[in-house]
């Protein structure tokens, strides 16, 4: 042990000869370090006993733990006893220096934030996921990743979430263990979960049929029928507006008005690649919410309220709907289209 402190002061004295400096790096420069990959540049010079000797923790308290400023402080004193000749000084500051992180080493972890993430280790078992499937019980929930946070022992990485959850029930949960997490695509193929997030197999189609009917139904109205010709009419509306950017435009009155068609639009955006998909469950809940704005009595909606696309759901004479969605290439923006024939919310008129 003599023999190892010796030599880790000697690395010590040398890494001095930086300037203190040095060490004022960033939370993720001293993650990469203690990943094993290239390190920052700044970080390039440090000693490599600090990793290879068995105590790799001896970097982390240079950039995230509270021992940073005391180690800081007492590497200012060694530089401020350096040029005065007090060598015996110094040494005893070193080995004090290295005495407490020897101590204090085997308790510390590493904590990512996600943005130390996505510079350090650039993945992690859900990159790319914005969208996942959460274990609550015995049952499946739909969520979004709010953040993610690392915590590494022995080199290996436990990885937790944070989570909004995206059902009716809302709310949100942290640490989560990413065992308890499945993708999209594995809850789909494990049965965990019966959402599918396009329209390009009948799967999609019903889930949009039956959203639609169950609002239909609660207020004793015939079902929609599906149309081939309106969903493929919805599609190209939907593709039109992400291409000009995403922002929301009704198809011009004149267009519509030709064939008699009502149309519902939604839109989504998120800064994770894949966090604006939605399933059509989703989309046709949010229109149906707004059923809690609209007063039948008077035939209006709430003051500075919007309840046009419930209505038009549940417009007694509509037959049919065709739906459409196009997302960006990242899926950071989406869109649905929903168009219906005949067209209702006619002014003056009561949907049922």
């Amino acid at each position: 042990m003599a023999i190892f402190i010796q030599g880790l002061v000697a690395h010590i004295e040398r890494f001095w000869l930086i300037g203190v400096d040095s060490l004022k790096t960033t939370t993720a420069d001293v993650d990469m370090v203690y990943y094993g990959q290239k390190p920052a540049t700044k970080l390039d010079k440090l000693p490599s006993s600090l990793s290879y000797c068995g105590v790799p923790s001896i970097s982390l308290p240079l950039g995230n733990t509270l021992i940073s400023p005391i180690f800081l402080t007492m590497l200012q004193a060694i530089k401020f006893f350096t040029p005065l000749g007090h060598r015996w000084l110094r040494l005893t500051l070193m080995g004090l220096l290295v005495a407490s992180a020897i101590a204090i080493a085997p308790t510390l972890t590493a904590h990512e934030t996600a943005t130390a993430v996505a510079q350090s280790r650039g993945s992690h078992p859900f990159a790319g996921h914005s969208i996942v499937y959460v274990q609550t019980g015995d049952r499946w929930r739909e969520a979004f990743i709010a953040g993610i946070s690392g915590r590494v022992s022995q080199g290996q990485a436990a990885w937790t979430y944070t989570v909004n959850y995206l059902d009716a029930a809302g709310g949100g949960e942290a640490n989560i263990p990413s065992g308890r997490l499945a993708t999209i695509e594995t809850a789909q193929a494990q049965g965990l979960t019966a959402n599918v997030y396009d329209l390009s197999a009948a799967a999609g189609i019903e889930q949009m049929l039956t959203a639609h009917n169950a609002a239909r139904q609660a207020v004793d109205v015939a079902d929609l029928t599906w149309s081939a010709d309106l969903a493929a009419y919805a599609q190209e509306w939907a593709e039109q507006i992400i291409q000009a950017g995403g922002s929301l435009r009704h198809r011009p009155a004149a267009d519509r008005a030709q064939y008699s068609v009502g149309e519902n639009l939604s839109s989504s955006q998120s800064s994770a690649a894949g966090g604006a998909m939605q399933h059509p469950s989703r989309v046709v809940a949010a229109w149906v919410a707004e059923q809690a704005d609209y007063d039948y009595a008077s035939n209006s909606c709430a003051s500075g309220k919007i309840c046009g696309h419930y209505t038009q759901i549940v417009w007694r004479e509509t037959t049919a709907v065709g739906c459409g969605v196009a997302r960006n290439d990242d899926a950071t923006r989406e869109v649905w289209v929903c168009n219906y024939s005949p067209a209702g919310n006619y002014i003056g008129e009561r949907p049922y």
